[in-house]
Formats: C-alpha cells, structure tokens, sequence
C-alpha cells in the first residue's frame, strides 16, 4: 500500500501541469525543478510502506499501539497532539515515530503561517455550500472516500488558507471513523466533468501555500481516481507525469463514466456512490453537515472552539438589536474569561 502525504499536493501538480500547458507566464516564477524536487519528496515517502492487516481490527496491534504511547511521550508539551488523532498521525507516515514526530512539529508551525485558525467554521460552511464535495461510501478496497465535484469548486473565491482549512477539516472527517480507515487510507476521486480554467487556480503564491498545507498535515492517501478528465488534461499529464515519481503516478488512475470507457464500477459499487450519479439515498446529507458531525468533539490543532450564538432576527434589529448585540459580547466576554 503507498502512503503520500496527501491528495491536494497530487492535484496541485495536475493543476500546475495544466497551467502552464495553457498560460505558462501565469506560473513562470514556479520553476519546474522546484516542481520536480516537490514530487521526488512526496514520492520517497510514498515509498516508505507498511504491510496492513489483513483482516481489519477494532483495536490497534501491538506495534501502533508501541508507536501511539511513543509518540503521546514525544509530544508532551504546550501543543501535544490531541489523543483522538495520535493513530491517524502514526498512519500518515507509515508508523515511523520520528517522521510523523516531525510532521506534527510542522503541521503546527504552517496553522500558525497560514493563520488556520483565523479562518472561521461559518465561512468553511459558506464555502461547502457550493457543493463541491458529496457523500459517498467506500472504494472497492474498502478506502474512505472523498468524492469532489471539481467543476462547482472556484478557487479564485477562496484564499489559500481557506483552502487549506477546508482540504485538513474533510481528510479528518474522514479518517475519525476508526483505525482501519487510516490503515487503508483515502480514495480520493475528482469528477473532472465540464472542468474549466475556473476551476483552477494560477496564482503562484496560493499553489505555494497549498503544497505547504499538504505537506504537513497527518494523512494518509492511498488512492487518486480522476474521472471524466479533459483530453487537455490528459495530455497534459502525459506530457509531466515523468516530472512524479513512479510511486505517485501509480497512486493515480483515470476512468471515464461513458460507454465502452472504463467503466467507474473499478472506483466503486453502485451502492457507494454519490446520490447524483445514482447512489443511494443515505448518501443525500450535505457533505458540510455531516462533517461537522463527524468532527464534533474532536479537537483539532488548527481550530478555536468559540462561543457559537445565533444571528438576531429580523424583530431583534433596531434597539433590542443592539441590546442583543451587547449580550452576545457580554457573555463571550465571559467564556474567554
């Protein structure tokens, strides 16, 4: 099983690809062996595998849970890992105690750079509600998936920070459900369908934070499926694919949903797919809503738990408006106290 770092660094590097295909002066001060070293990074860690169990486990084995208690020691401090994520963290690379040591040093050090935490709850909801991510099951292996709409998802509305934010917040929604699922890892699957320049992101500044944030969150992805891609995109690909190492080409496949295409039952069942493409009706929740749910309770280091009170109504503008307004301060007050 291949461990990456994550599935946004893998689809920054198509995008980035695709970009310089269409505007290469958008990118020029991205030199492609910067882009090369990235992938060659990404690519050694890839490498460094462990064999999963065969049969999956409620509990951990004796070697995560060796890795778990040594890790829960090494990061006693003013900002140790909370304990709900210390296995998704020892998965994210491989079980290796210094590297994931490492990672979580660093994962606090880039929320504190790009300022996560000034990026609030309400404004990742506004974000969702575009829809650009929908509820779906598990892949044929059994991964966690995390399926986005690409074409609904316009980076250009978003700073990079939100980005970040959002990409952290739905890989921990995802890997919260129990051990096995970061044993497996996350299939990532983008639908490419009627994707446009919209779609992607030219700033190099905001593809520069972007590798940042996927570089140093714990996580583990073990599968990309890119669907109905765009024979620019593909070429494009082909034409950089050889700039990734074999590892992360091999972590990415490529299907379309047509006729005599391969066909997307490799991706999944058809009672694991998403409610737009005919999958069942427990997977109608907003993507958004249930990711709070899932995350509810669980405290991550880039969030701020914050007082979360309701917005004055219509009836409550004018005077009693501003009274409201005054207790909403007052008992925040309170709570920071």
């Amino acid at each position: 099983m291949l461990h990456s770092d994550e599935m946004l660094m893998i689809f920054t590097l198509l995008a980035a690809a695709l970009a310089a295909a269409l505007f290469a002066p958008a990118v020029g001060t991205i030199p492609f062996f910067r882009w090369e070293r990235i992938g060659r990074k990404i690519g050694d860690r890839a490498e460094e595998h462990c064999e999963v169990p065969a049969i999956a486990s409620p509990g951990h084995t004796d070697k995560e849970e060796a890795v778990i208690r040594e890790l829960r020691e090494r990061l006693q401090g003013a900002e140790p890992c909370p304990e709900g994520l210390l296995a998704q963290l020892a998965w994210s690379r491989a079980l290796d105690v210094d590297a994931a040591a490492d990672l979580w040093r660093r994962h606090l050090a880039t929320a504190r750079e790009l300022k996560i935490q000034d990026v609030s709850d309400d404004l990742v909801r506004r974000v969702y509600d575009a829809g650009f991510c929908v509820r779906s099951g598990v892949d044929v292996d059994g991964r966690p998936m995390i399926w986005v709409r690409l074409a609904l998802s316009v980076p250009s509305t978003m700073t990079a920070s939100q980005v970040v934010k959002n990409t952290w917040m739905a890989q921990d929604a995802t890997l919260c459900s129990g051990i096995d699922a970061n044993r497996r890892g996350i299939c990532f699957v983008y639908d490419l369908k009627d994707v446009g320049l919209r779609n992607v992101s030219f700033d190099p500044l905001a593809l520069h934070a972007a590798i940042k944030g996927a570089l140093s969150h714990p996580c583990h992805i073990s599968r990309v499926w890119l669907l109905d891609a765009p024979r620019i995109f593909l070429l494009t690909w082909q034409a950089f694919k050889h700039f990734v190492p074999s590892s992360i080409r091999q972590l990415v496949c490529f299907a379309e949903t047509g006729p005599g295409r391969r066909k997307i039952s490799q991706v999944c069942s058809a009672s694991e797919l998403p409610v737009y493409l005919g999958g069942p009706p427990c997977f109608s929740q907003a993507y958004c809503d249930w990711m709070f749910e899932q995350l509810h309770g669980r405290p991550q280091a880039y969030r701020v738990s914050k007082l979360q009170l309701p917005v004055p109504s219509r009836r409550m503008r004018g005077r009693s408006g501003a009274c409201y307004v005054g207790l909403r301060k007052v008992l925040r007050c309170s709570c920071l106290a």
